[in-house]
C-alpha cells in the first residue's frame, strides 16, 4: 500500500508540473493550485498513516527515503506556484496597475530589427513583474505567433484574456485574433467557429456580435472550401481575412 500511495505521487506530482510547464495559461488557474496542494497533502497525510507501526531498521530508513523522493518529485510544481504567487505579490506591493505608461521599447526595437527571440525574452520579463499586463501578453502572443510557436502564442492571448475587466474592445480583438490563426495557421476551423460564437452570443445587438457573425460566415465558407480541396482543385485562395 506505501508503496503504491509513492508511486501515486509520483504520478500526481509529475502531471502537475507538465500542466504549469507546457500550458502557460494554467499557472494563473488558482483552482488548479489548491487542487494540487490538496490532493499532495492527503497522498502524503496517507502515507504516513500506512507507514505508522515501523519500529526500526532498513525499512524505516527506506520509507523515509521514499518520503524525500515524494517530496523533491512536487518540487517543480511549488517553485513555479512561488514564482507565479511572487510576481502577482510584487505587483500588488508596488502597484503596477498605476497610470503610467509602458513602451516596451526594447522589445519593440528587437521586433523591428527581427530578433524575435530577444523581444520574447523582454515581454517575459515585463510580464515577471505584472502577470496581468494584457498588452505584453498579447504582443509576447504575437512574437510566438511570428516564430511559428502557434500554441505557445495562442496561449498567451487566452491568457490576456482572464486578466481583461470590463474592456469589450479588447476582449473581442484579440478573440478575433485567436480565430484568425486558427483558421491561417492551424486550419482549426471549429475551435475558430466556436470562438467566434462565444462573442457574438456574450455581446448580442452589438456592433462586436455583428461583426462576429460575419466572421463567422466567412469561416463557415472556408471551412466548406477546404473539405472541397480534399476531394479536388478549386480556385480559392489558401488564406481567409478572418
Amino acid at each position: 500500500m506505501f508503496e503504491a500511495l509513492f508511486v501515486i505521487q509520483l504520478v500526481v506530482a509529475g502531471v502537475l508540473a507538465f500542466i504549469l510547464i507546457k500550458h502557460e495559461e494554467r499557472r494563473a488557474f488558482w483552482p488548479l493550485h489548491i487542487a494540487g496542494v490538496v490532493v499532495m497533502g492527503v497522498l502524503f497525510a496517507l502515507m504516513a498513516w500506512t507507514a505508522r507501526g515501523e519500529a526500526s531498521g532498513s525499512a524505516t530508513v527506506m520509507k523515509t527515503l521514499y518520503f524525500m523522493m515524494a517530496g523533491l518529485a512536487y518540487a517543480p510544481f511549488l517553485i513555479l506556484l512561488i514564482i507565479h504567487y511572487g510576481a502577482s505579490l510584487k505587483a500588488v506591493i508596488t502597484d503596477v496597475g498605476s497610470s503610467v505608461t509602458k513602451t516596451y521599447a526594447g522589445a519593440r526595437r528587437a521586433e523591428e530589427e527581427g530578433d524575435y527571440v530577444r523581444a520574447a525574452r523582454a515581454y517575459r520579463r515585463e510580464l515577471e513583474y505584472d502577470p496581468r499586463d494584457v498588452e505584453a501578453r498579447r504582443r509576447l502572443a504575437e512574437v510566438l505567433v511570428r516564430m511559428n510557436r502557434f500554441d505557445e502564442g495562442l496561449g498567451s492571448f487566452r491568457l490576456a484574456l482572464t486578466h481583461i475587466k470590463d474592456d469589450p474592445a479588447t476582449e473581442c480583438a484579440i478573440t478575433f485574433r485567436i480565430a484568425d490563426i486558427l483558421v491561417n495557421k492551424k486550419l482549426d476551423f471549429d475551435m475558430a467557429l466556436q470562438e467566434l460564437d462565444f462573442v457574438r452570443k456574450k455581446y448580442p445587438d452589438t456592433r462586436y456580435a455583428a461583426d462576429a457573425q460575419k466572421r463567422l460566415e466567412k469561416v463557415f465558407i472556408l471551412k466548406q472550401v477546404r473539405e472541397e480541396r480534399a476531394q479536388g482543385p478549386s480556385s480559392i485562395p489558401d488564406t481567409f481575412d478572418v
